[in-house]
């Protein structure tokens, strides 16, 4: 079964309340190619409340803890010298519209399923608690972090 028609199903068995949030969301997570200036207006055009708040939430999330937090991790890893998206399926750009859009939206419950390295957790838990609200629940498969990355990501990908 193709991708598309899998997400269709499961679109369709979203309750209608749901199915706005989850149309906006596939387009974080899924740019279709588009460059990356046209993904940002986008994404700010169809998922924030304004360019205003985007920009107060894009401010809070390039903070010095969170560069330094994830730095620290990248070094760890071996990965310092990566693209961002070195540990893991995120990079800086869709974890800034993860943040942005968790913070304007501000949803009581955020499920994560494919944790890998933490890196979208990271963002989800600190837009939760930036905006004071909201519980993250997480699943993925086992995978810790001295396997090898290339071995994981051909076994699960």
């Amino acid at each position: 079964m193709s991708e598309n028609r899998v997400l269709s199903a499961i679109y369709n068995r979203l309750p209608p309340s749901a199915r706005p949030t989850a149309r906006r969301w596939y387009h974080i997570v899924h740019p279709s190619g588009r460059p990356e200036p046209q993904i940002e207006i986008d994404f700010i055009e169809s998922c924030i409340t304004s360019q205003t708040a985007f920009e107060s939430y894009a401010e809070a999330f390039e903070s010095d803890y969170a560069r330094e937090v994830l730095q620290t991790a990248r070094v760890e890893m071996g990965v310092a010298d990566e693209p961002s998206s070195g540990m893991g399926g995120i990079d800086d750009d869709a974890a800034r519209r993860l943040y942005t859009f968790i913070r304007d939206e501000q949803p009581q419950t955020v499920v994560e399923t494919g944790v890998c390295n933490g890196i979208s957790t990271f963002h989800y838990l600190r837009a939760l608690s930036d905006s004071k609200a909201g519980s993250l629940y997480s699943i993925d498969y086992p995978f810790y972090a001295d396997e090898d990355r290339d071995e994981f990501r051909a076994q699960t990908c």
